[in-house]
């Protein structure tokens, strides 16, 4: 909505880290905030100035959302894209389509009074015609009518009658667009299986690396690790969705799956497995022998592969439910990620940290299975091609009724 077509990926990607950056300001600034004692002097046994910290972040929460509410606007007043100025349309759009195509089926005539009524998109420009009558010429200043373009719709507007109709979505509609889209849900079943249980997953890594004899402050560290591979992964997806890419939403989400799958193998030998798997004299609580190097490769690599998807996922959610709203469709995304990671935490907890892996790995081979089935239909960057496309053959059509106009008037001036 804010951007145009070119800056869209790498806004939605530095948007999605902003939460990861908000986190990792925060670890870095509470430590800090919390040991100014003000309104705290007179406590002899501080262990910190929770309150402080806490009504600090409430006035920025409030500063933020007043500043939203007050100064920015719903919707920029110029579109920034085609897609944009499209949503914007006045529901016109087909009636004028059917009166150019009227006037382009009708040849051009000659009218010799300047008082009938012109037909719609059409410019009466004069034109000088030599009649020959015997050995006498006479000049007639004749009306020639030539059509002038001023609205080219869609070549295959019947393709598109629907969007037409659905250009302008209330809330409820909108929702009901998502949700009896086949290609949506499954695009928000893969979200979940991608980024929710993932997110859950890493929740739980510190308490299952003190089941393998590592510290409570090297699985924080692990986790940290893993949530900034996701901003880089974020960072990522601009470049590598440039180029040979564009528009290959399913081929990247098929190679971020294996990834993530290869990844989660990876941790799945290291991590702690069921005992009943193990003979009795086995000496680790993994299937091989933990080591940290590993554990945090499998990191890295599954939070880089997870991050570069989360934006994309937004990307193929406009395009898929277009003219749907993108805060709309992006509330969608996201509310897929809540209810997945909820249901993840469940399961970790019923089946316990020996089984978690397992489990993680179980999601990123149904989130692999589905894929092939996500049809993606780049509705917004159809509608976009076809709208700069209309564009272009208005200024192509307005330069030649104007050369025309000019080259008839130097003619007449001529004669």
């Amino acid at each position: 909505m804010w951007f145009s077509a070119s800056q869209r990926i790498i806004a939605t990607s530095l948007c999605s880290i902003c939460t990861i950056l908000g986190v990792a300001f925060d670890y870095f600034f509470s430590p800090l905030i919390a040991k100014i004692r003000w309104g705290m002097k007179d406590v002899e046994d501080f262990q910190g100035n929770l309150p402080l910290l806490l009504y600090g972040e409430l006035a920025a929460q409030l500063l933020c959302s007043l500043m939203m509410t007050i100064y920015f606007p719903s919707s920029p007043k110029i579109p920034p894209s085609y897609s944009e100025i499209f949503k914007r349309g006045d529901g016109k759009d087909i009636q004028q389509q059917e009166n150019t195509n009227m006037n382009q089926e009708q040849p051009s005539q000659m009218i010799n009074d300047e008082h009938i009524p012109l037909l719609q998109n059409e410019q009466i420009l004069p034109a000088a015609s030599i009649n020959q009558d015997g050995n006498n010429q006479i000049e007639d200043k004749s009306i020639q009518q030539i059509p002038i373009q001023n609205n080219i719709a869609p070549d295959n507007i019947p393709q598109y009658q629907d969007v037409y109709s659905l250009r302008k979505l209330s809330f409820l509609k909108s929702l009901q667009v998502i949700f009896t889209t086949p290609s949506m849900i499954i695009l928000l079943l893969i979200v979940g299986i991608a980024v929710g249980s993932i997110q859950a997953y890493n929740n739980n890594v510190t308490f299952m690396l003190t089941e393998l004899g590592f510290s409570e402050s090297t699985g924080g560290i692990v986790s940290s690790v893993d949530t900034i591979s996701a901003a880089v992964g974020a960072i990522m997806l601009p470049l590598v969705m440039h180029g040979k890419l564009k528009k290959k939403d399913k081929v990247v989400y098929f190679a971020i799956f294996l990834i993530c799958n290869f990844s989660f193998s990876l941790l799945f030998i290291q991590m702690p497995a069921p005992k009943s798997w193990f003979k009795p004299d086995h000496k680790y609580p993994s299937i091989v022998k933990p080591l940290l190097p590993l554990i945090f490769a499998g990191s890295i690599i599954g939070g880089v592969a997870a991050g570069m998807a989360y934006p994309l996922f937004f990307e193929s959610a406009a395009e898929i439910t277009f003219p749907v709203s993108e805060g709309i469709s992006g509330a969608a995304i996201t509310f897929a990620t809540t209810i997945t990671y909820f249901v993840a935490l469940f399961i970790f907890g019923l089946v316990g940290s020996h089984w978690t892996t397992l489990v993680s790995l179980s999601f990123g081979v149904v989130g692999t299975i589905l894929i092939p089935f996500l049809k993606i239909t780049f509705n917004r960057s159809e509608v976009e091609e076809q709208e700069k496309a209309k564009e272009q053959k208005l200024s192509s059509s307005t330069y030649q009724n104007a050369s025309v106009e000019n080259e008839t008037i130097f003619e007449t001036f001529k004669e």
